[in-house]
């Protein structure tokens, strides 16, 4: 598994240390954050608790392209959310986003919602509710240069 690990602007190299300093020598900086490759469940248990710097650990779901909200819709909507989020769970969706296609972050998280929803109410007969203050299960949209990354939200 591959992790990213957020951080606020201008700290990457800080954060990029610190992971390095705890075994991560394979980190390598990015835009707001750290790509840890290769990761098992231990680590991302490890980098939760003793990072200062991480706000949050995303492990990616999917990467695609995003072209239009139809896109989008349809990119979320072929993910297996049956692996993802259990039966009696609820969910929110973190986004953000620079595209042409999204006048605001909040429609993308929107169609991101309805897609796992209308995905999970065709395969179990009903869907999640959404609970944006305390989820179950928090996803991260993002999206940038119309490429999109749909991540699980580890930090909760």
């Amino acid at each position: 598994m591959n992790l990213f690990v957020t951080c606020a602007h201008s700290l990457e190299p800080v954060l990029h240390k610190e992971l390095v300093s705890m075994g991560y020598h394979q980190a390598k900086e990015d835009f707001r954050g750290v790509y840890i490759p290769n990761v098992t469940l231990k680590d991302i248990y490890k980098i939760n608790y003793e990072s200062r710097i991480a706000i949050r650990e995303l492990l990616p779901i999917k990467r695609f392209n995003v072209y239009n909200a139809n896109s989008l819709y349809k990119e979320v909507k072929s993910i297996d959310w049956t692996q993802w989020v259990p039966s009696e769970a609820t969910i929110a969706i973190d986004s953000h986003v620079s595209h042409p296609a999204f006048k605001n972050t909040l429609y993308a998280a929107q169609k991101t919602k309805d897609a796992i929803c209308d995905q999970l109410r065709e395969a179990r007969g009903f869907r999640p509710d959404v609970n944006i203050k305390d989820p179950d299960v928090k996803l991260h949209l993002f999206i940038h240069n119309k490429k999109g990354t749909l991540s699980f939200d580890t930090s909760l």
